[in-house]
């Protein structure tokens, strides 16, 4: 196999992970709040359902986005492409991520 193949395929595998815990969390009818990165939310929530439909996008967004960078490993099987194509897309990654939360977090924060 290619250089990066076995790296692609568990980078796939934890995306698509990712993307399940989404669908889950979208459809989830429970009465606690969800949280990204651990089990509850940090901060008492407003709308529960609601919120749990935000992170539960955050996590399929995020899955999609690992399951792109298993991709990337793939496609371009040369070292300093695939590497610098993966550096960007996580820097791309992280940026929206952080955006994204401090948004949820803006919207739903019981004041």
């Amino acid at each position: 196999m290619r250089n990066y193949t076995y790296a692609a395929i568990i980078v796939l595998i934890t995306g698509a992970a990712g993307v399940l815990i989404g669908v889950f969390e979208s459809i989830s009818r429970s009465r606690k709040p969800w949280g990204f990165g651990s089990l509850h939310a940090p901060f008492p929530v407003k709308d529960v359902s609601t919120y749990n439909k935000a992170v539960g996008r955050l996590w399929m967004i995020t899955g999609l986005a690992i399951a792109a960078d298993g991709m990337i490993l793939y496609l371009f099987p040369s070292r300093t492409v695939g590497i610098v194509c993966v550096v960007l897309a996580v820097v791309i990654y992280s940026i929206g991520t952080a955006w994204y939360v401090t948004s949820i977090e803006s919207r739903f924060r019981k004041k």
